[in-house]
């Protein structure tokens, strides 16, 4: 695994990213409050195409079959092994 450093600092909250087009999306979502991700069902925005994703799950309950990984302690879902194993705290 590679260490990145992190040379990319935010100037309004000096968070720090390895990449500067985490830096920009960082920007825009935390300081600027563009929400790309527009649900056209419902009007909602999201700021990351995985919680637009998320929620449209909420508008179509059977995209949830493909998530095979079940919580055993809360039921979520998730479509890998990985998502699972950081949903526990």
């Amino acid at each position: 695994m590679r260490n990145f450093v992190r040379c990319y600092q935010c100037d309004k909250c000096e968070r720090t990213f390895h990449r500067e087009h985490t830096l920009m999306k960082h920007m825009n979502v935390e300081h600027h409050g563009i929400m790309p991700f527009n649900c056209e069902q419902c009007g909602q925005s999201f700021p990351t195409a995985f919680k637009y994703k998320t929620h449209m799950e909420q508008h179509n309950p059977e995209q949830l079959l493909t998530r095979k990984f079940c919580c055993q302690l809360c039921s979520a879902r998730f479509q890998n092994e990985r998502q699972l194993v950081s949903c526990i705290p």
